[in-house]
Parts: structure tokens; sequence; C-alpha cells
């Protein structure tokens, strides 16, 4: 079992033809630093509810897969994180308000998703992005992103955008 594996830093499970959901078994490996889980479209499920427990992660990159469901409120406990990618997925929902606490990020990505409804205003706080991609959702609010000093990168089409929320950043 993947439990066993306690002293395991790095899971790298890219490209690998996989199929059936992420193991909850993976979020008891708490030395983890990075999962990189990526273009293996048939894992499917949703993102384990206790993600974060891996307060030890700094990359968090699980995309072109064809999970579902939303993003775990516990997503914010992982303050340790510098870079969250969850893009080419099938997630819905809103983006938790906890992304906020995560002031270390410098790369995050939610496009090509189900994502809807307003992009939270805790986004502020994450001053270090440099890198923010949310296109390819149904996200229908864009508040300020005044407070991401460092972003070089916007990249918002294919959403329910009005130009409004555009002039507000």
């Amino acid at each position: 079992s993947i439990a066993n594996l306690v002293n395991l830093e790095y899971l790298i499970l890219e490209s690998m033809s996989l199929e059936g959901p992420i193991p909850d078994e993976i979020c008891s490996l708490i030395n983890l630093k990075s999962i990189q889980i990526g273009n293996n479209l048939d894992i499917s499920g949703t993102i384990p509810a206790d993600i974060g427990n891996l307060v030890n992660l700094k990359d968090l990159s699980v995309y072109n897969n064809s999970l579902t469901g939303s993003i775990p409120e516990g997503i914010g406990n992982l303050v340790n994180l510098e870079k969250l990618v969850f893009s080419g997925n099938d997630l819905t929902g809103n983006i938790p308000d906890g992304i906020g606490n995560l002031v270390k990020l410098t790369e995050l990505q939610f496009a090509k998703n189900e994502f809807s409804g307003m992009v939270p205003d805790t986004l502020n706080n994450l001053s270090s992005v440099v890198y923010l991609a949310l296109n390819d959702n149904h996200f229908n609010e864009l508040n300020s992103l005044s407070g991401m000093s460092a972003l070089n990168t916007l990249s918002i089409y294919n959403n329910n955008f009005t130009f409004e929320d555009i002039e507000g950043n």
C-alpha cells in the first residue's frame, strides 16, 4: 500500500494511464513535498477530502485528469504551497476562500474546469503569485486583484465576465 511509504517526499505519477480515484491514503503521507498527478485521463472521483493534512506540500499539481466535485475546504491548510495546479479536470463549484491562506503561492492554475460563481476576494492575499490561470470556466464575477502585486500573467478568457469586472482590475 502507498500508505506504507512514510518517508516519501515526491510523488510523480504523470502520463501513466492510471484509472480510478486518487487513493485517500495519500493524505497520510505527511512528508510529501510534491504531488504531480497529470495526464491520466481515466483518473476519476474527487480530490481527497483530507488533502489539507499534507502541510509540507510545496507543489500540488493534479492536472489533465477527469476529477469531479469541488476543491476541499482543507486546501487552505497547505500554507507552504508554492504551486497549485488543478487545470484540465471537471471540477465544479466555487474556489474556497481558504485559498487566500496560501500566501507562498507563486503559481495558481484552475483553468479548463467547470468552476462557477465569484472569484474570491481572498486571492488578494496572494501577493507572490506571478501566474494566475482561471480561463475556460464559468466564473461570472471578478473583483479587484490589486493585492496580487507580483502578477505578470493573468489568463481569464472563456468565462462569463463583463467589461465592468475587467475594468475593476
